[in-house]
């Protein structure tokens, strides 16, 4: 296994235990202006692909598309730990992106496994009005929870997949910094913290 994802897996899990993973993703829009948003990262897989759920209507994922690219940045508290990513990211939806996936198939694959895996009130949030909208007026168009076998068009899952990790951890004195990088076959380097 990749040094960092072990790594990262085990900090995750001594940090969060059983909570959400929440992670910072930020993004850049059209006129080069950055944007940052707290997400959850619903999986991670053994090469470092991040998945995170998102609406096909929310400006993170039309950023996503327009860029291509991305950084997390995971700050653990309890463990005084930082990991940030750079990440070529993809937005796999109802929709096949080209050259997203290889087949069709895995792509639904991958959108049910995340689907299936979130709450009822989780997968509510996809059957609301769409994001960064005007505010409508009734309570009623916002569901707390559904139970819906297969997700709607709006649901889509961000896959990311990092090019540059670094840790940073600010338990040693002086603070230890390592990068990673895939050029280098995900070789850790020391750093300057």
């Amino acid at each position: 296994m990749i040094e960092w994802v072990n790594e990262l897996r085990t900090d995750l899990g001594q940090e969060f235990g059983n909570t959400p993973r929440v992670v910072t993703l930020a993004t850049v829009d059209l006129t080069g202006w950055p944007h940052a948003r707290t997400v959850v990262c619903r999986r991670l897989d053994d090469d470092g692909t991040i998945y995170v759920a998102s609406d096909a209507r929310s400006q993170k994922n039309v950023q996503t598309r327009l860029r291509g690219s991305s950084e997390f940045c995971f700050w653990l508290p309890t463990l005084r730990k930082q990991y940030r990513l750079q990440a070529d990211i993809v937005a796999v939806g109802a929709s096949v992106p080209d050259g997203a996936l290889d087949v069709e198939n895995e792509t639904e694959r991958v959108r049910r496994e995340v689907w299936e895996s979130m709450s009822f009130s989780a997968r509510a949030l996809f059957f609301w009005p769409s994001p960064g909208d005007e505010r409508t007026l009734s309570d009623a168009d916002f569901p707390k929870a559904v139970d819906v076998k297969s997700p709607p068009d709006a649901f889509e899952v961000l896959l990311a997949a990092p090019r540059m990790v670094e840790s940073l951890d600010l338990r040693t004195h002086p603070h230890t910094r390592v990068r990673w990088n895939v050029e280098d076959q995900w070789g850790g380097r020391e750093l300057n913290p």
